[in-house]
């Protein structure tokens, strides 16, 4: 028997997703940005795991919410190069001033460590859509000691029919100052062998079960679970709709041998204190995302779509069973 999750949560719908992507290059000239707008004012505070209630310590940023705009345009633009892809040292100092970190991406721009908070343990009773077909969902999460386990099976159509498309994913790992550092990230699906994502952390590496060959390990790397996860600390932390940047970066990656940026398009509701975290792919059958999350009293999903750009496939629609309408979403 599942439990509910005595918070519920509500999903958004495809189309209210925030403008067309912009390029790396932009993102991260904008990720710098929102850095130094926190540095200036004060907000932020560093992410740091505790004991129980394990929340990564530091109370949400601040900041006046003015200085943290939708478009990232009002920032000082001597902390930024010419070249838009390296961020000043006065930047960087006034980021590590206002106690917000940073460790540097792939393309050399500074990311921002931002406060988390992680959530306590749950189980939550999902209502699953995939195009015309409807199914049932659970995800459990649990913490404890500086570890955690996190599991989300779904399905939709015939359950005793073994092509009825499912979703069937685990993942563990630890904790770190980014907030969840996942281990092993499993993907089972009921025909086929497991699909597993290994994150070496002692050598640096993060390796496939199927494909060959290695990717490095990126701070703050996420896999396909995790990063939901992610998702909620971070809301946690910043319950009020301020301190989160415009855009959102997060490395992700999956059981395919991929591994890449995943940058969020982040906006606060505030008539319904929800967030809105909007991916949209650069390149066909990239994953799409739309996740909306309530932070308060405690963060918690309210509704998730997600699948590949441009597949023939429909999106997969995981919402809240006990309370999907907590953000005011349209069907």
């Amino acid at each position: 028997m599942w439990v509910r999750l005595q918070d519920e949560v509500a999903l958004p719908p495809p189309g209210l997703g925030p403008a067309a992507p912009l390029s790396p290059a932009s993102r991260a000239a904008k990720a710098a940005e929102a850095v130094q707008n926190q540095g200036m004012e004060g907000a932020g505070t560093a992410s740091a795991h505790a004991a129980p209630p394990l929340t990564a310590s530091g109370t949400a940023p601040r900041a006046d919410h003015s200085a943290i705009t939708s478009t990232a345009t009002r920032a000082d633009h001597s902390a930024i190069t010419s070249t838009a892809t390296r961020a000043t040292t006065s930047a960087t100092t006034r980021a590590a001033t206002s106690a917000t970190t940073s460790t540097t991406t792939t393309a050399g721009a500074p990311r921002p460590v931002l406060p988390t908070r992680i959530p306590g343990d749950f189980e939550q009773a999902l209502r699953v859509r995939r195009g015309r077909q409807s199914g049932a969902g659970r995800w459990a999460w649990s913490v404890q000691g500086g570890r955690y386990r996190t599991e989300l099976q779904a399905q939709v159509g015939d359950a005793q029919t073994a092509a009825a498309p499912t979703l069937n994913w685990s993942s563990h790992g630890g904790l770190d100052e980014h907030g969840l550092a996942p281990e092993r990230f499993v993907s089972q699906p009921l025909r086929g062998g497991a699909r597993a994502v290994n994150f070496q952390r002692d050598t640096g590496w993060v390796s496939y079960s199927g494909p060959t060959g290695q990717v490095a390990l990126q701070p703050g790397a996420q896999d396909r679970l995790s990063w939901l996860v992610q998702l909620l600390a971070l809301a946690q932390a910043h319950p009020s709709g301020v301190g989160l940047p415009a855009q959102l970066p997060l490395w992700v990656a999956g059981p395919q041998g991929d591994g890449a940026d995943w940058w969020f398009d982040v906006q606060w509701h505030p008539r319904t204190q929800c967030w809105q975290f909007t991916r949209r792919p650069e390149r066909r059958y990239e994953v799409l995302v739309q996740a909306w999350v309530q932070p308060l009293p405690r963060a918690r999903l309210i509704r998730l779509d997600m699948g590949p750009e441009g597949s023939r496939q429909p999106l997969w629609q995981l919402e809240d069973a006990a309370q999907p309408e907590a953000c005011e979403l349209p069907p």
